[in-house]
């Protein structure tokens, strides 16, 4: 997973790209949150429900890729 370099909106901390449908959160670092686990399916991108990172479909992933 890689930082976005695009302009984040308000509200989502933090944007990462991701290939595959389905990604876990645990909010990184020491002081993080119980992993959670997203799914993109039929989406662009999903916000984590803890910190709000938002994780978005890397351009040219294919929809239905895994991990």
């Amino acid at each position: 997973m890689a930082q976005n370099d695009a302009p984040r909106e308000a509200g989502a901390p933090e944007v990462i790209e991701v290939d595959g449908e389905i990604v876990a959160c645990d909010g990184g670092g020491a002081l993080g949150h119980p992993r959670v686990y997203l799914n993109l399916a039929g989406r662009d991108f999903v916000e984590c429900g803890y910190c709000d990172r938002r994780f978005v479909r890397r351009a040219g992933a294919k929809a239905g890729a895994s991990h």
